[in-house]
């Protein structure tokens, strides 16, 4: 079974997989606002057309993390076969 967790680099919120140290998304600020972006990785690279899917703007850390971590949940409970 997967584990997640948070790490705080700079000011951006990245959610790995405990288990490989794999970073599977982030939160961060848009530009100079306090408006927060969410973004997840899907796929085996990171900085891959295609492999990046923002998740959308939120009014805070918060609620942008609970959107990355949703996401994850939702995929843990889909059969991949």
């Amino acid at each position: 079974m997967l584990s997640f967790d948070w790490k705080i680099i700079d000011d951006r919120f990245y959610y790995y997989e405990t288990n490989s140290g794999k970073i599977v998304g982030f939160v961060h600020k848009h530009a100079l606002t306090s408006i927060w972006n969410s973004v997840i990785y899907v796929g085996n690279e990171r900085h891959i057309a295609g492999n990046e899917i923002g998740l959308g703007q939120y009014i805070d850390m918060d609620f942008a993390r609970r959107a990355v971590i949703n996401y994850w949940e939702i995929e843990s409970r889909t059969l991949l076969e």
